[in-house]
């Protein structure tokens, strides 16, 4: 079962923070390792993000299922560590890629704000940076738990932003709260890979060969509201973030009536994300067994 929990203690999130604040950033990149491996070593750990690597690359012997866990641990903590950088005032070199932000910006030109869906995937932690120059109000619909400690980069720099995070546990408020930005024809963040315990309805499509659930909750809003979505991913490379291309979609009137074609949204957006994981398959961070469905619950 899923939980949006932070796996680090707070202890060691203020441990980080204060080597980043004394600029000894080479340090805790260096501490990173044994980190990632101290946690990978962890029999809990390893069974979070086994399913995702057995449907990626099969069944393996117990060493390499321990190499593979620690290297995606570390790109996780290379994602956390920039984000936690930024928002103690220093930076990360960022390119945006240009083709996203041209899809951003026709989406924002029709007036109906838009709806930016993306993945646990690669640099998603800091995907916003660099989007605030569009000159347009932004919100971050997420499903905050109770013993979350993470922290974005705007909550924590010192700086104004013109973002706000959505807590999806606020029910109905949360719903209203996202309406009100897209008429203010600003941005609304969220994520399309990932089931909530707040999501009521869900999509089933084919991801690494198997059936997985995603949230109908984009696609619904996009269809009430008339904004478009971009799908949008960035991914770590050689120490920057790197923006990827992102895709415009338009959604239907009243898709909700329509479950094929409600279906084929998210089909289209995990076909992109699986096409990631080929080129990237260590920078997918869902660590829970999403292939696995509880009936009971729905």
């Amino acid at each position: 079962m899923w939980s949006s929990k932070s796996l680090g203690s707070s202890f060691q999130h203020a441990f980080f923070r204060w080597l980043v604040r004394l600029r000894l950033i080479p340090a805790a990149r260096l501490l990173l390792y044994p980190v990632s491996f101290y946690y990978a070593l962890r029999p809990d750990v390893r069974k979070r993000y086994r399913p995702y690597l057995r449907h990626r690359f099969g069944t393996a012997s117990p060493a390499r299922e321990l190499r593979r866990t620690a290297v995606a641990y570390k790109h996780f903590a290379d994602v956390l560590l920039d984000r936690m950088i930024v928002g103690c005032g220093g930076s990360v070199t960022v390119r945006q890629n240009e083709h996203t932000l041209s899809a951003l910006r026709a989406a924002l030109s029709e007036g109906h704000g838009c709806l930016l869906v993306s993945a646990h995937f690669g640099s998603w932690q800091l995907g916003l940076l660099g989007l605030e120059t569009l000159g347009r109000p932004m919100a971050l619909l997420q499903f905050v738990d109770k013993e979350d400690v993470d922290k974005h980069y705007f909550q924590v720099d010192g700086q104004r932003h013109d973002v706000r995070v959505i807590n999806s546990r606020d029910g109905m408020a949360a719903v209203i709260a996202v309406c009100d930005t897209l008429r203010n024809n600003g941005i609304v963040c969220m994520m399309g890979d990932r089931m909530t315990p707040q999501d009521k309805e869900y999509v089933t499509v084919e991801f690494l060969g198997d059936a997985v659930r995603l949230p109908a909750a984009p696609y619904i809003l996009a269809s009430l509201t008339g904004a478009p979505i971009v799908h949008t991913f960035s991914v770590r490379e050689n120490g920057a973030i790197l923006g990827l291309p992102g895709t415009l979609t338009k959604v239907p009137n009243d898709v909700r009536r329509d479950r094929d074609a409600l279906c084929a949204l998210a089909q289209d957006f995990m076909a992109q994300v699986e096409r990631l994981t080929e080129q990237y398959p260590f920078h997918f961070f869902n660590f829970y067994d999403m292939w696995e469905h509880d009936d009971g619950q729905d």
